[in-house]
């Protein structure tokens, strides 16, 4: 394949935005890990104080109870519908569709604070579920999580920060604070931490940002060093002779150029992909 009205402005355009996405991709890595590790910080250090948890994204662990005290009974219902997939000797179900309902209950913590919980839409896990008969086909079936008083588990959502309730000899104190789904999420209530979940995901996107830095050095210095040495020190003239001086058709820096983001952007996605999957 060529390029017949291809010039040096061309590949200076191809060489400098392949670099600025892979320094984007570098901060975006960053930031992200960065973020996933400020929640285990957060998480861990609150229960090896024993503090009030600050407001915000976090997870907090606790004892379920019904809002109005009574005693047992269901607090929410998680049906998960499943299909059959995979070659025939080694078939398992997937999901392929979730329904949570329940009422809104309270999580007593271990310093005994009470955060209310509002289960609707919440992504329910780790909990041990009943399947019911297959479909006629035998390919599809629901699988039903229940969540009952007294189970302890993880809620991983937004806190809201505590407020005072007023001035007064009867109204002093605290309100109960809540917990809630994030914008574009929900609630996800789990038997198990999600601490070594978000190590995974924060260590995936760090080692993300430390790939992107180290491809973008690695195409630079063995692909274009003439190139950069010219857009720094000449002009026009300059890079043209040194794309002459470095490759002989577009194609050549294209391909490059290509290589580095897939490279970099495919393994980056397979990292969270697999950190995603820590129980």
């Amino acid at each position: 394949m060529t390029f017949p009205d291809f010039t040096a402005v061309d590949a200076i355009a191809v060489v400098t935005g392949s670099s600025l996405t892979l320094v984007a991709m570098f901060l975006a890595a960053s930031a992200l890990s960065g973020w996933y590790e400020e929640r285990c910080r957060r998480t861990v250090g609150a229960m090896m104080r024993g503090a009030i948890l600050r407001g915000g994204v976090g997870a907090v662990h606790g004892t379920a109870r019904p809002l109005d005290g009574r005693a047992g009974g269901v607090l929410a219902m998680c049906t998960v519908t499943q299909r059959r997939v995979g070659p025939a000797r080694s078939r398992r179900w997937r999901d392929i569709h979730r329904v949570t309902e329940g009422s809104r209950f309270v999580l007593a913590l271990d310093d005994g604070e009470e955060v209310q919980v509002d289960p609707r839409g919440a992504l329910i896990s780790g909990i041990q579920g009943t399947p019911t008969s297959p479909y006629e086909t035998g390919q599809r079936r629901d699988l039903l999580i229940r969540l009952s008083a007294g189970d302890e588990v993880w809620v991983t959502g937004v806190l809201s920060r505590p407020r005072q309730q007023g001035v007064g000899a009867y109204r002093s104190g605290v309100t109960a604070r809540t917990l809630r789904a994030p914008r574009r999420g929900r609630v996800e209530i789990s038997a198990e931490s999600p601490l070594p979940r978000w190590t995974a995901l924060g260590q995936a996107h760090k080692t993300g940002a430390y790939l992107a830095v180290a491809v973008l050095g690695a195409v630079h210095m063995w692909f274009f060093p003439r190139i950069d040495v010219a857009l720094f020190t000449g002009g026009l003239p300059a890079l043209e002779e040194a794309f002459e001086a470095h490759a002989a058709s577009f194609s050549t820096v294209l391909a490059v150029a290509l290589v580095a983001l897939f490279v970099s952007v495919t393994t980056w996605a397979l990292l969270v992909k697999h950190a995603r999957r820590t129980p």
